[in-house]
């Protein structure tokens, strides 16, 4: 695998070697044995989700955990009013080249989507992860949103999240851990953070928390955590994102795209647009996560209408996600915009890439 570091950012690009997916059912049955001293009721067939505190009043937090000890850690210290499910990531199950080549991470991500719909609804409800365990609770956020649950807020324990959400995020940090940005990184790249972040989210808070990073679980330092992710800003998106309508995609000669959108639509705030450009390895893979710096602003505006112009990574497949500073996703999901592709030699005959044509109008009808 070729490997492509942008920033904070490290991804794989696609290459000749095949990669399976571990079983699914092999996956679960290796967290049921993890888990198997796992407190509260046990919510689907293979035990890997436990249900704590179903009398609270409180909307439930869904959290994905990293290891086996932080769920009975965090139980102890967690009110009788707050509802909390536990799942386990794949951290010491499956290696992290085959979690980002293949489809596991959303195999897992829908299985536990599925049964929290079962087990609660479209409530109200918190999705969080900590360290490797956000990506899965990010997809199973993303499932639970498609399936018209009200997600309040997606929550990361030391995890710099860079894949949009039309949700409130909040990413705490250990004030002691390296990977906390707001002890390691400088004023200027901060504010770079910032801006990605306002644009990528509804709303966005930056916490810290006791400890260093594999310490938020001891005695010590637990309570701290629990009262972070408690107070989590709880709140639906200022604007419900809708699928683009009308919005005009051209490639040129030179493999640059330009997006035009219709004519006086956000002209009014058009310094706050950004596009966001979100990679993907195909259909099977979760979206890559982008770098910082690869925000796209507005071009030009010309004839009332917004026009935005960019090259793609050649490398990849890529959609174009537009964003609004303040506000978020302007269009959801982003699975409904087509793939910009720049056909390569080697493409024709190993890649199964749809290329866009010169003009391409996308029409998706408003809900």
């Amino acid at each position: 695998m070729i490997s492509l570091s942008w920033g904070t950012a490290a991804v794989n690009a696609p290459s000749e070697e095949m990669w399976s997916a571990p079983d699914i059912d092999k996956t679960l049955s290796h967290i049921e044995i993890i888990c198997r001293n796992w407190p509260g009721e046990r919510l689907d067939a293979k035990s890997t989700m436990r249900f704590l505190n179903p009398e609270g009043t409180a909307s439930p937090i869904f959290w994905v955990f990293n290891a086996a000890a932080e769920f009975p850690a965090i139980a102890n210290q967690m009110s009788p009013s707050q509802p909390i499910v536990g799942m386990r990531s794949l951290n010491m199950i499956v290696d992290s080249q085959t979690r980002a080549n293949t489809s596991i991470v959303l195999e897992l991500a829908k299985h536990y989507a599925d049964t929290l719909l079962k087990r609660f609804g479209t409530g109200p409800c918190i999705v969080g992860g900590n360290c490797q365990a956000a990506e899965i609770s990010y997809h199973v956020a993303l499932k639970l949103l498609e399936a018209g649950v009200e997600v309040l807020c997606f929550v990361t324990l030391d995890a710099e999240w860079q894949l949009p959400l039309p949700l409130p995020v909040k990413m705490i940090f250990g004030r002691k851990s390296n990977r906390n940005p707001m002890r390691t990184l400088s004023e200027p790249e901060m504010q770079i953070r910032h801006n990605w972040w306002s644009a990528a989210f509804s709303g966005v808070e930056v916490a810290e928390t006791d400890g260093g990073h594999g310490e938020y679980f001891l005695p010590a330092n637990i309570p701290s955590l629990v009262k972070e992710i408690c107070s989590a800003e709880k709140r639906r998106g200022s604007v419900t994102p809708r699928p683009a309508t009308n919005w005009s995609l051209h490639r040129n000669e030179d493999a640059e795209f330009s997006l035009r959108l219709p004519q006086g639509q956000y002209v009014e705030c058009m310094d706050k647009l950004l596009i966001i450009p979100l990679l993907e390895r195909g259909v099977s893979h979760p979206t890559i996560r982008m770098p910082y710096a690869d925000l796209v602003k507005p071009s030009e505006l010309t004839g009332g209408c917004v026009s935005f112009r960019w090259k793609p990574n050649p490398a990849f497949k890529t959609r174009a996600m537009l964003c609004m500073q303040g506000t978020g996703p302007l269009s959801w999901p982003f699975g409904a915009m087509p793939f910009l592709v720049i056909p390569t030699s080697a493409d024709s005959g190993r890649r199964n890439f749809q290329s866009l044509p010169t003009t391409h109008t996308i029409r998706l009808p408003l809900p």
